[in-house]
């Protein structure tokens, strides 16, 4: 019964739909997103204040471009000092190698030390493993 009286409430309250058809004010600015657009504008440091909407939409369109190069850029040192601090683990050179490359070297010294290690734990376990070319 309580659900019901809820579903009653609701209905009987003005919808957003109704405060679009008797203003003439945006769906965003009744929803208040415009606030919240204006606080993470504000948070980046962008003033749109006095420009025109095509003046505005470049502002924001370049602050965003160059935060999402900053965070390119961090992301690509983050990933050189993983991949080096993997190689060193591994004790082997990455330098002058392209990312990939030195993910690729990386993985196939994991995968050999991995089957190194298999094979030592099947000579302990006395399990004859023969990986001889059998052609």
């Amino acid at each position: 019964m309580a659900g019901t009286l809820s579903i009653i409430m609701m209905l009987s309250t003005p919808t957003l739909a109704q405060a679009q058809v008797v203003s003439d004010i945006s769906p965003v600015l009744l929803m208040g997103q415009s606030e919240i657009a204006g606080l993470k504008l504000k948070a980046r440091g962008v003033d749109i204040t006095g420009l025109n909407v095509d003046l505005a939409r470049k502002k924001v369109k370049v602050t965003f471009v160059t935060a999402t190069a900053k965070v390119n850029k961090n992301h690509q040192a983050k990933t050189i000092t993983r991949l080096s601090a993997n190689a060193e683990k591994l004790g082997i050179n990455i330098t002058d190698l392209t990312k990939d490359q030195a993910r690729t070297k990386i993985k196939s010294v994991e995968r050999a030390n991995t089957l190194t290690h298999l094979l030592d734990q099947a000579k302990i376990l006395g399990i004859g493993v023969d990986i001889s070319n059998k052609s």
